[in-house]
């Protein structure tokens, strides 16, 4: 069965001073680089290539080959099976007063995705296609993040007993 490809999460190498909405949409349009490079060997990974502010970026994101269940196919963008991502904002429906007096906010879920785009201030396609077969995607974006999930999970859970 294979799995269709949903909303896209672009993390960009900036920060915006703003919180609010914004039409990207109409300003940011990633395209699909084609490698004419043969030396270099990223089955199943794509170069994507932007711009923003007048700068360009790359990244490297999954192939739009299907994936299907039990597939061991390389992926840089996708997010496991199991993990949802999902984008929040403040809720102004309910704020609750915890017993110190300390008011909580609730959240409401923005938007969801399935796929992480790491972008970087890169002009070279071969250089960002060499990093995922060094390993070097690993160490930021979706790789990084689902490692904080995985620290966050090991401090929340019980610590099990022993009988």
């Amino acid at each position: 069965m294979a799995t269709t490809i949903g909303n896209i999460c672009h993390i960009l190498p900036c920060s915006i001073n703003e919180d609010m909405t914004a039409h990207t949409a109409r300003y940011f349009h990633p395209t699909d680089l084609k490698s004419e490079s043969t030396d270099v060997d990223a089955s199943g990974v794509k170069i994507m290539a932007a711009q923003f502010r007048g700068r360009g970026l790359l990244c490297v994101a999954d192939d739009d080959v299907p994936r299907t269940a039990g597939s061991s196919k390389l992926t840089v963008s996708a997010l496991p099976e199991g993990v949802k991502g999902l984008a929040l904002a403040p809720s102004t429906s309910h704020v609750a007063k915890k017993s110190d007096g300390d008011a909580t906010r609730s959240l409401k879920v923005v938007e969801t995705f399935t796929e992480v785009y790491n972008w970087q201030h890169e002009y070279d396609v071969d250089k960002v296609r060499r990093s995922v077969n060094d390993g070097g995607h690993d160490k930021v974006g979706l790789k990084a993040a689902l490692g904080w999930c995985d620290i966050a999970q090991a401090v929340h859970d019980p610590i099990p007993l022993p009988p």
